[in-house]
């Protein structure tokens, strides 16, 4: 097998890089003029290849930076989203509070000197009060309960608290049930 058709190998193909080709070259039977031809030719990159790839790079670039732009603008949609549901919950409380304190606070009366609204004495004029209103009211007298006599508890011997058994013996003395 010749070392040209070796080359051609699908196994081989992939391993021959230009600069691997160029080393080849060297141990070819080839004439040296036409292996210096063919060392230049594949030594300087075509100018051409070498435009697309760049406009190919760019492309790539131009690709990653819109992918980044539309990740960047969906994020700011998210986070707007956010802080509008945050405000929405907030202005729910505060109407929610606000009707809880009008309720407790309940209806105001009006203020003195309001055109066209009574002054808040006017609806319900005061009243001197007399002992004639309250004779129906009968009230209790009060009672004083009976309150009963504990009985006063000899001092034990060494100054300590009488024990449970002195205790019952001494109401039983008492004539008092246990």
């Amino acid at each position: 097998m010749s070392f040209l058709r070796l080359l051609q190998l699908p196994k081989f193909e992939e391993a021959i890089t230009p600069e691997v080709a160029v080393e080849i070259l060297d141990y070819c039977p080839l004439p040296s003029k036409v292996v210096e031809i063919l060392k230049k030719a594949v030594s300087e990159p075509d100018p051409k290849q070498q435009e697309q790839a760049m406009i190919a790079q760019e492309g790539q670039k131009a690709e990653v930076r819109e992918t980044h732009g539309k990740a960047a603008q969906a994020e700011t949609s998210a986070s707007l989203n956010e802080a509008k549901r945050i405000l929405t919950m907030a202005d729910a409380e505060v109407k929610r509070v606000q009707a809880m304190n009008e309720a407790i606070a309940g209806p105001q009366m009006p203020k003195e000197g309001e055109q066209g609204r009574p002054r808040p004495g006017a609806m319900f004029p005061r009243q001197q009060a007399t002992d004639a209103d309250f004779e129906d009211l009968l009230v209790p007298e009060p009672q004083s309960p009976e309150v009963p006599q504990l009985p006063v508890l000899p001092a034990a011997s060494g100054g300590r608290p009488p024990s449970g058994m002195e205790l019952l013996e001494l109401l039983a003395s008492q004539g008092r049930p246990n």
